[in-house]
């Protein structure tokens, strides 16, 4: 097999899910000042870097605690690290 080649392992199929999770982010992207949202291929982040911590930390917590609860069936993960979810 060639060094560059990539094999796609992934259906997008799998990932229908993140559309849901896009609109959810999208409401606490409008409540939180300075949060982002970034798409990635088989991911999305909601981002609070540029919020009050305090705040942001509050956002979060409460938007992880929903999407576990939504989304509890499906095999995917929530991460949190000290600015994004």
């Amino acid at each position: 097999m060639r060094e560059d080649y990539w094999e796609k392992l992934i259906d997008h199929e799998d990932f229908q899910w993140i559309q849901q999770v896009r609109l959810i982010m999208l409401g606490y992207k409008s409540k939180t000042e300075g949060s982002q949202i970034e798409m990635k291929e088989t991911s999305i982040i909601w981002n609070y870097k540029n919020c009050d911590l305090e705040f942001g930390q509050m956002q979060a917590r409460e938007l992880i605690s929903y999407l576990k609860n939504l989304f509890e069936h499906l095999p995917i993960e929530i991460i949190e690290t000290k600015t994004y979810v």
